[in-house]
């Protein structure tokens, strides 16, 4: 059980820090926009998505 939720703080640690990365950089390290805005929109406990594997065209939550 501690195992699940030091997961799911790091995930919640993680999304938040995906916010303030700028677009630019998003770029620069292969990830679009939508789909970093997608992830940190996620709640902490669905796991992560590949963040280069998500179609540019699909519209961020």
């Amino acid at each position: 059980m501690a195992t699940a939720f030091a997961t799911w703080r790091q995930r919640s640690r993680q999304r938040l820090e995906l916010m303030s990365v700028d677009p630019r950089s998003l770029r620069d390290a292969g990830i679009s926009p939508g789909a970093a805005a997608f992830e940190a929109a996620q709640p902490f406990w669905q796991p992560s998505i590949s963040l280069r594997d998500y179609p540019d065209d699909k519209p961020a939550v």
